[in-house]
């Protein structure tokens, strides 16, 4: 036996068996033949590194009490405690907000709302058309005082001035003025619905010119200047028929007037429209009417009474 050999170690390795043989055997190899992983090796740097941390953490525990380490502990809980308050409180005020930004969605939607519905539940107040203050004799009853007996009456009045127009009151049976339909009812003005409609106040009154002189005239407000002008212009052609108790017009005027028509003159700065009739080879007015404020319109016949009535706005402005 040689030196390198080791009595121990010597296996004689079996010969396979021939094919007439016996099966192959597993060869089982020696438990010194298994292989060893090989032990990860540290480098002299790697050592250090570690023999620094130990020494650094056995350091700070030399150096830091249970007392600092307890509060440190309890620090990190109470940060912990802290952020977790911090989310609910973030929570909170997210749904907070939402909640107020919906009520303030809905405090808007509900105004609006409420805007429309109180619009739509309210009548629009209609314009404050007034025929201005005028004196008025005592009132007349419309079915108990014919029109023929006004005049008569007023002539007697003490307090029927010279140069002052003055109303007439008729009122119904409770002692209230009446409408401008029921007027023109009294007043036999036959006149079509639109032309009565375009008033919205209409009185009878009026004017002494002189001790023997006494000229009635018929004033009223309208809503619309230019809708209630459309309308006179329609019923030109008949005013002088539909005027002739009220105005108490002569017939003979109205007779030789028949074809003629009205034209537009300025009397007193005011823009009036006039129907005139020869008489006497003269051309008188027999009927006129105008404006002598925005909605205040009166009928007549005599141009001085546009000058009376307007200073009596005038007066009140």
């Amino acid at each position: 036996m040689s030196e390198t050999e080791n009595p121990e170690t010597t296996q004689e390795t079996p010969t396979p068996p021939t094919k007439g043989g016996m099966m192959n055997m597993p060869i089982i190899p020696k438990k010194d033949d298994v292989a060893t992983p090989p032990t990860p090796q540290v480098s002299t740097a790697q050592k250090a590194v570690i023999a620094n941390y130990e020494a650094d953490v056995a350091n700070a525990m030399s150096q830091t009490d249970a007392s600092q380490i307890q509060k440190f502990i309890q620090r990190a809980k109470d940060d912990e405690e802290e952020q977790k308050e911090r989310a609910v409180r973030n929570t909170q005020g997210r749904l907070l907000s939402t909640i107020a930004v919906i009520c303030l969605i809905g405090a808007i939607g509900g105004f609006v709302y409420g805007a429309f519905h109180f619009k739509s539940l309210t009548v629009p107040l209609a314009p404050n058309i007034s025929l201005g203050a005028f004196p008025a004799f005592s009132a007349k009853i419309q079915t108990t005082t014919p029109l023929a007996s006004v005049l008569e009456t007023i002539s007697k009045d003490s307090t029927f001035v010279v140069g002052r127009p003055m109303l007439v009151d008729i009122v119904d049976s409770t002692g209230t003025l009446v409408s401008p339909k029921e007027l023109f009812a009294y007043l036999e003005i036959k006149a079509t619905e639109p032309l009565q409609t375009s008033f919205v106040v209409t009185r009878y009154g009026f004017v002494k010119l002189s001790d023997t002189e006494v000229v009635p005239f018929i004033i009223g407000a309208t809503a619309d200047q230019s809708i209630a002008t459309k309308e006179f212009l329609i019923a030109e052609s008949t005013m002088p028929v539909l005027f002739e108790k009220a105005l108490m017009l002569d017939q003979s005027k109205i007779a030789v007037i028949a074809g003629g028509g009205f034209t537009q003159e300025i009397v007193s700065n005011i823009p009036v429209r006039i129907l005139r009739a020869q008489k006497d080879d003269q051309r008188t007015t027999t009927l006129a009417y105008g404006f002598p404020d925005e909605n205040v319109v009166i009928f007549t016949t005599e141009n001085r009474v546009f000058a009376l009535v307007e200073n009596t706005l005038i007066g009140q402005h």
